[in-house]
């Protein structure tokens, strides 16, 4: 959702967040810029991040813009055929603000209002693709709550359970460059660590989601609920292996996930790992494969991808699946408008990107994963099976126009059935099998 402001509002705004940054940093009298607010932004704590910069940012500007909030759906009764399990552990808002450096002063093009978070991006997608979900959610309290609820139900997913986590819900202040240079800052805020009670109150509804007899897939995203232990993961992705339902693990490359993966991977089962390039050679260092900087290792594989070379990112995804989790049936590794590589221990396609006018890559990937289990639904593709070269190519060239019609979105909006078509109808996608 976003809130636009005239251009006497833009410059307000944008003057009233100069002067906070200049009251931290009496340096920055002069073309302020918006590498000078992450710096500054970046020097501060936790606590005087949401003190400074969210909490004024969301009672001054966020609140004034807010809808009514009397037209939330309450109904927490599944659309349609549900096809995925889907816990959520982070229980905020994300703000983005579009900022702009006029001359010596910012100014607030829009805010963005998200509900944020990986996991509700899938559940999202698969709405709009015409499944649904179990979507199980921590949830704060408070008035960022309410607008948290507000979000994810007009956005259409029906959750299952919202946890009471007994505190104030986060607000995730986070900036991004004006919308012509398409250049992102993303601040994100260190989690406080859940109750314990709130964590065992959603374990306990997602263990008995996963003993129910259907054929929902279990999508972990990002990181277990703070305050878990580090085999939280594993856990649950045995139980959903117990009960006939495969896994997917969607991380996200800032959340430092070294011991919760190892831990999945060594001790739980995982069915299709999703990471972009980034995320690829993170799990590379983590499984003792790469000992290098994954950044300069990511430049690499994406360069030589853009040339048509695959072979060291296929060697190193089936040496990362032989040495790291021999039960993972495959790995989905992105590499933003350069398409897709799928890798089996046998097979190996690659699916490029249509060519796209691209708006906002917030949430492309995600909605992907709904893709990729909505295309196995309707080709009756098991998850947990083998995946030979066709099916790969039918799951990873649904990822690709999901992504990519939801990328041509602006904001956080996901792509729905009617623009999935229209892009794959549109589009001429030679997909590579390469093994």
């Amino acid at each position: 959702m976003r809130a636009t402001f005239i251009p006497t509002q833009s410059r307000q705004y944008g003057s009233n967040l100069s002067t906070i940054i200049r009251g931290i940093s009496p340096q920055q009298t002069s073309n302020l810029s918006l590498e000078a607010f992450e710096t500054v932004f970046h020097g501060l704590s936790k606590s005087e991040q949401t003190s400074l910069f969210a909490e004024p940012l969301w009672k001054n500007v966020v609140q004034p813009n807010l809808p009514p909030l009397s037209t939330k759906q309450t109904n927490s009764k599944l659309a349609q055929t549900s096809l995925a399990i889907i816990p959520d552990y982070k229980a905020g808002v994300d703000v983005i603000i579009l900022l702009n450096s006029k001359g010596e002063e910012l100014e607030i093009e829009a805010i963005d209002l998200q509900k944020g978070g990986l996991a509700a991006n899938t559940a999202e997608a698969l709405i709009k693709l015409g499944y649904d979900s179990r979507f199980i959610s921590l949830h704060g309290r408070g008035d960022v709550a309410d607008f948290h609820e507000f979000l994810i139900r007009d956005s259409g997913i029906h959750p299952i359970e919202l946890t009471d986590t007994g505190r104030d819900a986060y607000i995730h202040p986070c900036t991004i460059e004006s919308s012509d240079r398409k250049q992102e800052f993303w601040f994100v805020q260190d989690r406080e660590i859940f109750p314990q009670s709130a964590i065992g109150r959603i374990t306990e509804i997602l263990k008995a989601e996963l003993q129910r007899s259907s054929n929902e897939t279990l999508v972990l995203s990002a990181i277990p609920p703070a305050g878990s232990n580090a085999d939280y993961f594993a856990q649950m992705s045995l139980i959903a292996h117990a009960n006939g339902k495969p896994v997917i693990f969607n991380p996200k490359q800032y959340d430092h996930i070294e011991e919760v993966a190892t831990k999945l991977f060594k001790s739980g089962r995982v069915d299709i790992l999703k990471p972009n390039v980034i995320e690829f050679t993170q799990f590379l260092q983590h499984a003792k494969i790469l000992y290098g900087d994954e950044r300069a290792k990511a430049e690499e594989l994406k360069k030589e991808v853009k040339e048509a070379q695959f072979g060291q990112t296929i060697a190193m995804a089936k040496r990362l699946m032989h040495q790291y989790n021999p039960c993972l049936k495959a790995i989905f590794i992105t590499f933003g408008e350069n398409g897709l590589l799928a890798v089996t221990l046998r097979n190996a396609v690659f699916i490029p990107a249509p060519k796209i006018k691209l708006e906002c890559s917030s949430g492309a990937g995600d909605s992907g994963i709904a893709a990729i289990i909505a295309q196995a639904k309707e080709s009756g593709i098991d998850l947990r099976g083998t995946l030979h070269s066709s099916s790969l190519e039918e799951l990873g060239l649904a990822f690709v126009i999901e992504a990519s019609a939801t990328a041509e979105l602006p904001g956080n909006s996901i792509a729905d059935k009617e623009r999935f078509n229209a892009l794959r109808c549109a589009s001429s996608i030679q997909t590579k099998v390469l093994q």
